[in-house]
Protein backbone atom coordinates (compact mmCIF):
# COMPACT_ATOMS: atom_id res chain seq x y z
CA UNK A 1 0.00 0.00 0.00
CA UNK A 2 1.14 3.01 -0.88
CA UNK A 3 0.58 6.57 1.10
CA UNK A 4 -0.88 9.34 -1.55
CA UNK A 5 -1.39 12.88 -0.46
CA UNK A 6 -4.22 14.36 -2.49
CA UNK A 7 -3.79 18.35 -2.35
CA UNK A 8 -6.39 20.37 -3.63
CA UNK A 9 -6.40 24.66 -3.96
CA UNK A 10 -10.32 24.58 -3.09
CA UNK A 11 -12.44 25.59 -0.01
CA UNK A 12 -14.52 22.80 0.76
CA UNK A 13 -16.96 25.51 2.12
CA UNK A 14 -18.39 26.45 -1.22
CA UNK A 15 -19.86 23.64 -2.60
CA UNK A 16 -19.13 22.71 -6.34
CA UNK A 17 -19.02 19.91 -8.73
CA UNK A 18 -15.05 20.61 -8.60
CA UNK A 19 -14.95 19.29 -4.86
CA UNK A 20 -17.61 16.61 -5.54
CA UNK A 21 -14.73 15.11 -8.05
CA UNK A 22 -12.17 15.94 -5.98
CA UNK A 23 -13.83 13.68 -2.48
CA UNK A 24 -14.98 11.31 -5.33
CA UNK A 25 -11.25 10.37 -6.11
CA UNK A 26 -10.19 10.07 -2.74
CA UNK A 27 -12.83 7.67 -2.23
CA UNK A 28 -11.87 5.82 -5.01
CA UNK A 29 -8.25 5.49 -3.83
CA UNK A 30 -9.20 4.52 -0.97
CA UNK A 31 -11.73 2.02 -2.44
CA UNK A 32 -8.56 0.09 -4.10
CA UNK A 33 -6.62 -0.44 -1.11
CA UNK A 34 -4.68 3.10 -0.87
CA UNK A 35 -3.80 5.07 1.91
CA UNK A 36 -4.67 8.42 0.99
CA UNK A 37 -4.63 11.71 2.63
CA UNK A 38 -6.77 15.03 1.37
CA UNK A 39 -5.04 18.19 2.18
CA UNK A 40 -7.30 21.41 1.20
CA UNK A 41 -9.10 24.52 2.98
CA UNK A 42 -12.12 24.04 5.19
CA UNK A 43 -12.49 20.08 4.88
CA UNK A 44 -13.47 18.55 7.81
CA UNK A 45 -15.35 15.74 7.94
CA UNK A 46 -17.95 17.77 9.55
CA UNK A 47 -18.46 20.78 6.74
CA UNK A 48 -17.64 17.57 3.95
CA UNK A 49 -20.62 15.43 5.94
CA UNK A 50 -22.73 19.13 5.46
CA UNK A 51 -22.00 20.43 2.73
CA UNK A 52 -22.02 17.43 0.10
CA UNK A 53 -23.34 14.58 2.29
CA UNK A 54 -20.82 12.25 1.78
CA UNK A 55 -18.70 10.30 4.78
CA UNK A 56 -15.01 10.47 4.77
CA UNK A 57 -12.86 7.06 5.44
CA UNK A 58 -9.60 8.47 4.87
CA UNK A 59 -7.30 11.29 6.77
CA UNK A 60 -7.72 14.96 5.83
CA UNK A 61 -5.81 17.93 6.64
CA UNK A 62 -7.56 20.81 7.02
CA UNK A 63 -6.13 24.23 6.44
CA UNK A 64 -7.73 28.14 7.00
CA UNK A 65 -7.45 29.93 3.17
CA UNK A 66 -5.32 32.80 2.81
CA UNK A 67 -6.31 35.23 0.74
CA UNK A 68 -5.89 33.90 -3.61
CA UNK A 69 -5.26 31.04 -5.61
CA UNK A 70 -1.55 31.71 -5.48
CA UNK A 71 -0.47 32.45 -1.76
CA UNK A 72 -3.08 29.20 -1.00
CA UNK A 73 -0.72 27.35 -3.58
CA UNK A 74 2.26 28.49 -1.49
CA UNK A 75 0.66 28.29 1.70
CA UNK A 76 -0.18 24.35 0.84
CA UNK A 77 3.98 23.75 -0.23
CA UNK A 78 4.28 25.33 3.58
CA UNK A 79 2.36 22.73 4.99
CA UNK A 80 3.18 19.80 3.09
CA UNK A 81 7.73 20.80 3.88
CA UNK A 82 5.95 19.94 7.47
CA UNK A 83 4.77 16.63 6.51
CA UNK A 84 6.07 15.45 3.23
CA UNK A 85 7.68 12.19 4.81
CA UNK A 86 4.76 10.82 5.33
CA UNK A 87 3.54 10.37 1.53
CA UNK A 88 5.15 9.02 -1.31
CA UNK A 89 2.87 10.15 -4.02
CA UNK A 90 1.54 13.50 -4.58
CA UNK A 91 -1.39 13.95 -6.48
CA UNK A 92 -2.68 17.55 -7.31
CA UNK A 93 -4.74 19.70 -9.73
CA UNK A 94 -2.78 23.03 -8.48
CA UNK A 95 0.45 23.25 -10.69
CA UNK A 96 2.19 26.27 -9.01
CA UNK A 97 2.03 23.37 -6.00
CA UNK A 98 2.74 20.80 -8.50
CA UNK A 99 6.02 22.96 -9.52
CA UNK A 100 7.29 23.69 -6.55
CA UNK A 101 6.72 20.08 -5.19
CA UNK A 102 8.75 18.58 -8.36
CA UNK A 103 11.66 20.59 -8.00
CA UNK A 104 12.26 21.46 -4.58
CA UNK A 105 11.57 17.84 -3.31
CA UNK A 106 12.50 14.65 -4.46
CA UNK A 107 8.65 13.52 -4.29
CA UNK A 108 6.69 11.80 -6.98
CA UNK A 109 4.22 14.05 -8.50
CA UNK A 110 1.12 13.29 -10.48
CA UNK A 111 -0.57 16.59 -11.65
CA UNK A 112 -4.23 15.71 -12.95
CA UNK A 113 -4.75 18.23 -15.93
CA UNK A 114 -8.68 18.97 -16.73
CA UNK A 115 -7.48 21.91 -19.45
CA UNK A 116 -5.12 23.36 -21.34
CA UNK A 117 -4.20 27.17 -21.27
CA UNK A 118 -3.52 29.66 -23.59
CA UNK A 119 -2.07 31.73 -21.31
CA UNK A 120 1.92 31.88 -22.33
CA UNK A 121 3.15 31.90 -18.21
CA UNK A 122 0.54 29.04 -17.44
CA UNK A 123 2.19 27.12 -20.78
CA UNK A 124 6.03 27.79 -19.66
CA UNK A 125 5.43 26.92 -16.09
CA UNK A 126 3.34 23.77 -16.97
CA UNK A 127 6.07 22.56 -19.74
CA UNK A 128 8.82 22.88 -17.09
CA UNK A 129 6.58 21.14 -14.22
CA UNK A 130 5.54 18.33 -16.73
CA UNK A 131 9.55 17.75 -17.14
CA UNK A 132 9.93 16.63 -13.39
CA UNK A 133 6.37 14.76 -13.30
CA UNK A 134 5.63 10.91 -12.53
CA UNK A 135 2.35 10.70 -14.89
CA UNK A 136 0.41 13.54 -15.73
CA UNK A 137 -3.31 12.78 -15.52
CA UNK A 138 -6.05 13.92 -18.24
CA UNK A 139 -9.74 13.61 -18.69
CA UNK A 140 -9.71 13.10 -21.75
CA UNK A 141 -7.72 11.48 -25.06
CA UNK A 142 -8.49 15.05 -26.58
CA UNK A 143 -5.99 16.71 -24.13
CA UNK A 144 -3.98 13.64 -24.18
CA UNK A 145 -3.11 14.09 -27.86
CA UNK A 146 -2.91 17.90 -27.51
CA UNK A 147 -0.05 17.22 -24.96
CA UNK A 148 1.57 14.88 -27.42
CA UNK A 149 1.18 17.59 -30.40
CA UNK A 150 3.20 19.94 -28.41
CA UNK A 151 6.29 17.14 -27.75
CA UNK A 152 5.48 16.32 -24.35
CA UNK A 153 6.46 12.56 -23.76
CA UNK A 154 3.23 10.22 -24.07
CA UNK A 155 4.86 7.75 -21.44
CA UNK A 156 4.15 9.70 -18.37
CA UNK A 157 0.51 10.56 -19.70
CA UNK A 158 -2.47 8.50 -18.96
CA UNK A 159 -6.32 9.37 -19.27
CA UNK A 160 -8.54 8.81 -16.71
CA UNK A 161 -11.78 9.90 -17.88
CA UNK A 162 -14.27 12.47 -15.55
CA UNK A 163 -17.26 10.77 -14.81
CA UNK A 164 -20.50 11.02 -13.13
CA UNK A 165 -22.23 8.51 -10.49
CA UNK A 166 -24.46 6.53 -12.19
CA UNK A 167 -25.89 5.02 -8.97
CA UNK A 168 -27.04 8.80 -8.02
CA UNK A 169 -29.75 9.07 -10.49
CA UNK A 170 -32.54 7.41 -10.88
CA UNK A 171 -32.61 7.01 -14.63
CA UNK A 172 -33.13 4.39 -17.46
Amino acid sequence: MSKILYVHNGDFSKPCANRVQVLNMCKAFKKIKEDITLMSFNCSRDLIKKNYNLKTNYSIVSLKPFLNYYFRSLQLFIKFLKIKNKFRYIFTRDLIFAFLVSKFTNKEVIYELHDLSKDSSWYFLFKRTFECLLKCVTVSRGIEQELMNIGLDKNKISVLHDAVDLNKFNIN
